[in-house]
């Protein structure tokens, strides 16, 4: 499990960056297109990302489960009706993962 000491590092590092941009409060945003960004993190280990990456989706699935109104919420459910198998060639996975957890952040 990932600290939110850990996390709010990580959000400071990618401010200071350029790749996220401070708001008002708490609020950060992601300012700058996806190459930049893993440019950026190329010296940062497959289990950092994975970790930070994991508390991000975590908190964006926490955030959904509160925010979501009742069409967003059967907008995740068809995503997640679609038929997918693990199988599959890497394209059909990893466009089934972006489309699902797209629909998350975006209700979060």
């Amino acid at each position: 499990m990932v600290s939110r000491g850990t996390i709010r590092e990580a959000a400071r590092v990618l401010v200071s960056e350029g790749q996220f941009e401070k708001g008002q409060g708490s609020r950060t945003y992601v300012c700058c297109p996806t190459a930049p960004f893993e440019k950026n993190l190329r010296h940062y280990s497959l289990r950092d990302k994975r970790e930070v990456l994991g508390a991000i989706c975590k908190q964006a699935a926490s955030l959904a489960a509160r925010r979501s109104t009742p069409s967003q919420i059967q907008e995740i459910r068809g995503v997640l009706a679609q038929p997918h198998r693990m199988d599959t060639d890497f394209a059909d996975r990893e466009a089934y993962n972006t489309e699902l957890h797209r629909r998350i952040v975006s209700t979060s």
